[in-house]
Order: structure tokens, then C-alpha cells, then sequence
């Protein structure tokens, strides 16, 4: 794998490619919707533009819930002289938004951010109270390699034919307990046939008032019985195999 990805907390994945890091849901505060804020670790080293996040080119947003976007943070960032203007924001309804964008048929976005091309679809956020909230998941593609990162979507077979034209392959899929746990989404993220599925968007162990790992591995072992999936879950900080 000539990618590199990492998975600081929450729903955040940074993306490393040749000369090109992005950064995905990756500066957010989900502490009082039951996930985890920040580590200190991983704020201090993005901030001050150390470790993995040293080049970190842009910033997307799958959507603007707290969980995957602090606009104090991003503007605390953006504000740090060390970063200066270098680095491109994007994400739907965001103020940053500053990249070229193509419109392509079924709400599809196309944007390159140096060597990785990203196309983003709008797709309908889970839960019927978060309906009219503006959402988008992404497929990353870096040279021959892809990764689809699902966000909070409630996806649908037909997503996966429309996502399906940008790539050859997907190698890895990035989702939710709650997308491993509903018909349509599963039969979504089969149709891509990747090599690895990956749960992500869980909390800290203390801070999972709702006890989503709990209820994570009851969904992954039924998923694994009834569809002979196997999931592979993300420990936060950390890269993936």
C-alpha cells in the first residue's frame, strides 16, 4: 500500500500520498454528543504542524457536526502562522471553502488537492432528526488506490454504482457502527468489494457514555454471521495495516 492513513480519534483520518496529506473530520470536539474531544497529543502536534501532521495540505469536512468539525479550532489553526495560507478547506456549508470544485451529474464533487484527486457525493445523513443537514461522503484517490470514507450517510446501492465510475477499486471502506448495522448501507458497501472494511467514529473508552463499542461488537458479530464480513476496528492513534 503506497498510501499512508491515520486515524487520530473520532471520525478523523489523515491521508498521506507522495508529496500530498489531507487531513478528513480531523479538528472536532464531540464531547457533548457522546464522543471524545481532541488529545492533547494530537492538537498540539496538528497545530504546530509536527509528526504525521507536519504537511498536511488541506482540510475536509464530511459534514458540520461537532464530532468532525470545530470551526474555534480550524480557525485556531488556520490563524497559527507556522500553517500561513498554504492549506485548503473544504467541506459542505463550510466558511473556509476555497478549492476548485467540478459539478458532475447524481450531486457528485471532483477536487484535486496536489497529488490526490477527491470526489465527494452529497448523501443523506442517518437519523430522521439530521435529514435537512448538509452531508457528503468521499471517496479518496490516490493514483491507484481509493478509499471510501462514508461520514454519517445513510447510503443506498445506487451510491455505490455512482462511486463506483470514479475507480477501478476501492481498497478500503470507512464506516460507522450504525452503516454496519442497516440493509441498505451493507448492501452499499459490498457492491464495492473492498479489501478491508474498517469501523471508525467510535469515542475514548471514557468518554463512551452511550456505549457505542459495546454495541459495536454485537453489530460486528452479526454482521459476520449474516454476511460473513469481517471489520476490522480502528484504535485511535493509530495507523491502519
Amino acid at each position: 500500500m503506497e498510501t499512508k492513513i491515520f486515524h487520530p480519534g473520532n471520525s478523523a483520518l489523515l491521508f498521506q500520498y507522495k508529496e500530498t496529506t489531507i487531513l478528513v473530520d480531523g479538528i472536532y470536539n464531540g464531547i457533548n454528543v457522546g464522543m471524545s474531544k481532541m488529545p492533547i497529543s494530537y492538537w498540539d502536534s496538528l497545530y504546530n504542524r509536527s509528526d504525521a501532521f507536519s504537511g498536511v495540505n488541506a482540510l475536509i469536512f464530511t459534514h458540520l457536526h461537532p464530532d468532525h468539525y470545530s470551526e474555534e479550532h480550524i480557525d485556531a489553526y488556520l490563524n497559527n502562522t507556522n500553517n500561513g495560507s498554504s492549506v485548503k478547506v473544504y467541506g459542505p456549508g463550510c466558511k473556509y471553502n476555497d478549492v476548485d470544485i467540478s459539478y458532475k451529474p447524481h450531486n457528485i464533487r471532483v477536487y484535486q488537492i496536489g497529488d490526490i484527486k477527491i470526489v465527494s457525493k452529497l448523501t443523506l445523513h442517518d437519523g430522521d432528526i439530521y435529514r435537512q443537514d448538509i452531508h457528503e461522503s468521499v471517496l479518496i484517490i490516490c493514483g491507484d488506490e481509493s478509499f471510501f470514507i462514508a461520514g454519517d450517510a445513510e447510503l443506498f446501492h445506487e451510491d455505490a454504482a455512482i462511486f463506483l465510475a470514479y475507480t477501478n477499486h476501492i481498497n478500503y471502506v470507512f464506516c460507522n457502527l450504525y452503516q454496519f448495522n442497516n440493509i441498505h448501507c451493507i448492501q452499499c458497501i459490498t457492491s464495492f468489494n473492498p479489501d478491508k472494511y474498517y469501523l471508525y467514529h467510535l469515542p475514548d473508552k471514557i468518554d463512551d457514555t452511550y456505549n457505542y463499542r459495546s454495541i459495536s461488537k454485537q453489530i460486528l458479530n452479526k454482521l459476520k454471521i449474516n454476511y460473513d464480513i469481517d471489520v476490522i476496528t480502528l484504535p485511535h492513534m493509530s495507523w491502519c495495516n
